[in-house]
């Protein structure tokens, strides 16, 4: 009867290694090394720059604070100075309002005498002259906020031209006023343009006032930073 055990490798290389799991291939797959928490080698020029960018942020971080108080204190002593001329500045306003109303009252009433010789409609004393111009008058037939609004819904080339930023926005009638806007004013829902005649007088070394606009004259005709003030129905 014959042997049937198996015989046994002598070798180990032997062994099969068919079902045997690969190895990883660790130079394809090569672990992610991790970041070290040291602070990079700089030369004497880097940590010289980098001292001189700490001591800019806090010197214009110091800068701006000195900005912003001063303008603090700025915007308070304009508003002290305003509410301090206000007392002598707003009866010498009206008092000009006054005059002006009586002036034009005496012209109206006086019209023909005044124009007798002259030329035009416009009359010459040696104080000062008078005279009527046919002017574009301009009136907003609704409220400001739904004509401001009209004006947004018209696009750009409406609110643009026709809304004054401020502090707060507003109708800009003079700007609706300039002759190269008329047409294109009188396309715009509630706001009305007419044509009818102004009066307006300036005496000699004085400055120009006209009942088409109910302010102190512009800021550019005025001897110093006054800024200017409706004055009418004061």
């Amino acid at each position: 009867m014959s042997d049937s055990t198996p015989s046994i490798p002598s070798d180990e290389s032997e062994v099969s290694t068919a079902n045997a799991p690969e190895a990883p291939e660790a130079e394809a797959q090569t672990a992610p090394q991790a970041k070290s928490n040291r602070a990079p080698t700089t030369t004497p020029e880097e940590d010289a720059a980098i001292t001189r960018i700490d001591a800019l942020l806090s010197e214009l971080g110091l800068v701006q604070l000195s900005i912003a108080k001063q303008l603090a204190e700025k915007n308070t002593e304009i508003m002290e100075v305003e509410r301090r001329h206000a007392t002598s500045l707003d009866p010498k306003l009206i008092k000009a309002q006054d005059l002006f109303n009586e002036l034009q009252l005496l012209s109206d009433e006086h019209r023909k005498l005044l124009l007798f010789r002259a030329k035009g409609k416009t009359y010459k004393r040696n104080v000062g002259t008078g005279a009527w111009r046919d002017q574009p008058r301009v009136e907003l037939l609704d409220e400001a906020d739904k004509v401001m609004e009209t004006l947004r819904e018209l696009g750009p080339a409406y609110s643009r031209p026709f809304i004054r930023r401020t502090i707060s926005h507003e109708v800009n009638l003079e700007a609706m006023l300039a002759k190269r806007f008329r047409e294109r004013v009188a396309s715009i829902p509630g706001v009305s343009l007419t044509t009818g005649e102004d009066f307006a007088v300036e005496p000699h070394g004085g400055y120009r006032m006209s009942s088409a606009k109910p302010y102190w004259p512009a800021l550019k005709d005025m001897p110093g930073p006054l800024q200017q003030k409706e004055i009418a129905g004061e």
